[in-house]
């Protein structure tokens, strides 16, 4: 296994690709690695909702530039450090500075990101009833909330059809890709023979959902009131230190993500165990920004499971309580607890705070932001003079 262990043996390598059955000039030195290991194969997969779409900028922050236009012209005039200051104040990242100015400038072409497709997708989520079933497919249905969930949730949708389009643009050897970038690809081994084929294959899978639309006010409340950045900032440090190793910008990730992704986590575990369906068969997505708050548990396989209408039946008000209360109890405790519950691990292989394999993950299929990001602490006050959680039940 050591590096360079091989190069008796073999020289370099032989450049064949046996997926598209060619050979290719390669002049690089044979490495060993094991055979089941998860990063030999990392598949380049663009997954969108063919949903009907309501918002017609596929970039949010061109949007965002073009309101305060004005201000951003005067600052900039001004110097950098003045357009610096004004782009603290408007809460645009720092990291943005060059695309804001070649938007200014009126140099910058939009190209769909990670943000946009969320932000369309979110733009017609929160819409409620719509019937596009012969054209999209798409058909969802507003349902009541349930007393004592109105406190966190200013709505709830059940989705009684949604397509999923899973397109598989390559994959890598080694280096792990970007969840939360479609357009940051990083030297995508190819999967066609011919360079010059303008299609790559894809799979329209049909499922249905159960949409979560977080209340706003709540929210904004429980950020202002609680010390939650007690518990995420290191989470969120030890998430951005392990993309910029991997080569991949920063992210203004807020605790408000965890919070999100941990309920989701909790509500897939409880679904599965209600609806009939295996963990496997659901799937998130994870709508949060500062203008989204919402998390989709959806089922959307190539096979019947996930398709018989199991999920979006405990959609009832009546049905869905005591299925959130139960996943809000089992997120109390943990059979590693007080170790997990205190989320400081002696040795931190993932970006978490309490959250472990035998309480929060699921699986990798499943999980959008690769098991990371989560923290049972945010939900629910689970350990003495805590303070912090969302969910008062």
């Amino acid at each position: 296994m050591k590096k360079g262990a091989l190069q008796p043996i073999i020289k370099t390598c032989s450049g064949e690709r046996p997926w598209i059955g060619n050979t290719e000039a390669c002049t690089e030195t044979m490495e060993t690695y094991l055979r089941g290991a998860s990063n030999i194969y990392s598949p380049a997969v663009t997954s969108f909702l063919q949903i009907p779409l309501s918002e017609q900028n596929v970039d949010p922050l061109v949007e965002a530039v073009n309101e305060n236009k004005m201000s951003l012209q005067k600052a900039r005039e001004k110097g950098e450090e003045k357009l610096s200051n004004i782009m603290e104040v408007l809460d645009f990242n720092e990291s943005d500075i060059e695309k804001i100015k070649k938007i200014l400038d009126g140099e910058y072409d939009e190209e769909i990101t990670y943000e946009s497709i969320r932000k369309q997708e979110w733009n017609t989520l929160i819409q409620g009833e719509i019937d596009d079933s012969h054209h999209t497919g798409y058909k969802s249905n507003v349902v009541d909330v349930h007393e004592g969930m109105k406190p966190y949730f200013s709505s709830i949708h059940k989705i009684e059809s949604l397509p999923e389009i899973q397109v598989l643009q390559g994959f890598t050897r080694i280096e792990y890709l970007d969840r939360f970038e479609v357009s940051e690809k990083k030297d995508l081994i190819p999967i066609m023979k011919n360079k010059n084929t303008n299609w790559l294959p894809g799979i329209r899978n049909n499922g249905k959902e159960i949409f979560f639309q977080f209340d706003e006010n709540s929210l904004k409340d429980w950020e202002r009131t609680t010390n939650h950045s007690k518990y995420t900032e290191d989470t969120i440090i030890r998430f951005n230190r392990q993309r910029d190793q991997l080569g991949y910008a920063t992210l203004p990730i807020k605790s408000r993500h965890l919070l999100l992704h941990t309920f989701s986590h909790a509500l897939i575990k409880e679904l599965a165990a209600y609806s009939g369906y295996s963990t496997t068969a659901l799937k998130e997505r994870i709508y949060c920004s500062d203008v989204m708050q919402g998390v989709l548990i959806y089922t959307a396989s190539g096979d019947s499971e996930g398709s018989l209408g199991g999920l979006i039946e405990q959609a009832d008000p009546d049905k869905l309580y005591p299925i959130f209360i139960r996943a809000m109890e089992r997120m109390m405790y943990c059979s590693s607890d007080p170790n997990c519950s205190e989320g400081q691990f002696k040795y931190h292989s993932t970006a978490n705070g309490a959250a472990c394999h035998a309480c929060s993950y699921v699986s990798e299929t499943s999980c959008e932001w690769g098991n990371q990001l989560l923290d049972r602490r945010l939900l629910l006050n689970i350990n003495p003079d805590e303070n912090v959680g969302y969910f008062h039940i």
